[in-house]
């Protein structure tokens, strides 16, 4: 791993056990942050026309979005085991 690696996933790692203690001490302030940040998710695997090619744009949302929920995952698996 390169070292702007370590940083992402050390960061990435900080997030997640942020997220963790907001979900467990303020669960009306998760429950809306999840809500926007599901709204912004883009529409996957092209479900609006799958014929369409993607655009880089496209493209680099879809990623974006791919990460968000793989933190807001994350953050549930965590929080599911923490609890039980």
């Amino acid at each position: 791993m390169e070292r702007m690696e370590f940083q992402i996933s050390a960061h990435r790692e900080l997030l997640i056990a942020i997220l963790c203690i907001l979900r467990r001490t303020r669960p009306q302030d998760w429950d809306d942050l999840v809500s926007g940040m599901e709204d912004d998710l883009v529409v996957q695997d092209h479900e609006e026309d799958p014929g369409v090619v993607p655009s880089s744009a496209f493209a680099v949302q879809n990623a974006l979005s791919h990460e968000l929920a793989a933190i807001l995952t994350a953050v549930r698996a965590r929080s599911v085991r923490s609890m039980g």
